[in-house]
């Protein structure tokens, strides 16, 4: 829970609400917004400790990110307020700090500091997802109950205090989380950018995307049916757990997409090559297509590969720009 203030909301593409409220346009970031937000860009590394990780969200005066504190090693928040804005937050949560004898179910500030142009930054520890639809689909109702007790108890805690909240909303209400000390946590390496090469190369080859899908099918069916099931260590690890398949980890044919696999649809959508071609296009499309990271070429491989130099498959006479 927020003490005051917004603490940015996560964006919820399934929400009732409109979509657009979550979503910052670019003109926040112009000097001619009412209020200045910070720009950022992923890894960036704040205060010489916080490295920025992932964007949580962004409310009326600042916007919110998942960093991980390089000191402490640990996963924190990072609420960065609008130019000059933060203040009133700041002082309120200092209050709360030194007058409020319950804070264990309140969200303050575990340090701060103030980046150019007057943006304070205060770092909370990570919470999960705010109050929502969505989040109570999967919580008993005796955690229901027991989650507005909690929230009943830190009104409590600052009204005794002589505090009032002002802004007491689901936006303000999370859950805890578990830690995420135990995930691996590794910067992206060339390996993502082979893949996504790949997907460009098949694209530029077979003239549609590799892997699209057809009415009904999700995504990772269509790479299974295509390259062979996903490894065991990453069963239980899907973004919607209650859309995992079973069958995603097991090597048998697809009935529904016979001849479906990469050898199917280069001969589908090559009728303008060779044999030979397509048996080069296909070498190098099962040598990237690997899902584990560290069994696929890098560049210089690939570029040495005889597969890749067999004509390339190989007339550029285009220059070809990656932005």
């Amino acid at each position: 829970m927020d003490a005051n203030g917004d603490y940015g909301d996560f964006i919820d593409p399934y929400s009732d609400d409109d979509f657009e409220y979550f979503v910052e346009t670019p003109s926040i970031y112009q000097p001619s917004a009412d209020y200045l937000y910070y720009p950022l860009c992923l890894g960036e590394v704040l205060n010489s400790r916080y490295r920025v990780e992932h964007k949580l969200g962004h409310g009326g005066f600042s916007t919110v990110w998942m960093a991980f504190d390089l000191k402490k090693q640990t996963d924190v928040a990072l609420k960065i307020l609008t130019e000059g804005q933060g203040s009133n937050e700041y002082h309120m949560q200092n209050e709360i700090l030194q007058n409020v004898k319950d804070t264990s179910r309140l969200t303050l500030y575990l340090d701060t500091f103030v980046l150019p142009g007057d943006h304070r930054v205060l770092v909370f520890p990570l919470r999960s997802p705010m109050l929502s639809v969505i989040t109570l689909k999967a919580k008993s109702m005796a955690t229901r109950m027991s989650a507005a007790r909690q929230l009943l108890q830190e009104l409590e805690s600052l009204h005794k205090a002589g505090i009032v909240h002002r802004d007491l909303n689901p936006g303000n209400c999370m859950w805890n989380i578990k830690s995420l000390a135990h995930l691996e946590r590794d910067d992206p390496s060339p390996a993502c950018d082979i893949w996504s090469y790949m997907c460009i190369f098949s694209t530029l080859w077979c003239g549609i995307t590799p892997f699209h899908t057809r009415p009904g099918e999700q995504e990772v069916s269509t790479m299974v049916a295509k390259l062979g099931p996903l490894p065991l260590p990453f069963k239980g690890h899907y973004i919607w757990p209650e859309e995992e398949e079973d069958a995603w980890y097991i090597h048998t044919p697809n009935p529904r997409n016979p001849g479906w696999d990469l050898e199917g649809t280069i001969t589908k959508f090559s009728h303008f090559s060779g044999t030979e071609e397509r048996k080069h296009v296909l070498s190098l499309m099962h040598k990237c297509f690997r899902y584990l990271p560290e069994e696929r070429p890098t560049a210089t491989q690939l570029l040495q590969d005889p597969s890749s130099n067999h004509g390339y498959v190989l007339l550029v006479e285009e220059h070809f720009l990656c932005g």
